[in-house]
């Protein structure tokens, strides 16, 4: 219904219009579908190993038991895991 909606008031640019809505609306389906499962670590996903890590450290620490655990560090891209 958009090209039909503008074609009179655009013209021609009608082809061009409908094809960047187009475009957007697919791209945004697209973001949705990737971001919809936060779990599957990813490099934008929620670090989930380094969170549960901290949480260990802080609770040993609290109770004051003696680890060899450390914090996990991001990689070589900024990634935290």
């Amino acid at each position: 219904m958009l090209p039909f909606g503008m074609l009179f008031s655009t013209g021609p640019f009608v082809i061009l219009i409908c094809m960047l809505v187009s475009f957007f609306f697919a791209m945004l389906e697209r973001i949705a579908f990737y971001l919809q499962d936060p779990f599957q670590n990813r490099g934008s996903d929620i670090p989930m190993t380094a969170l549960t890590r901290t949480i260990e450290i802080n609770l040993m620490e609290l109770a004051e038991i003696e680890t060899d655990l450390v914090s996990i560090q991001p990689d070589q891209h900024g990634v935290l895991m």
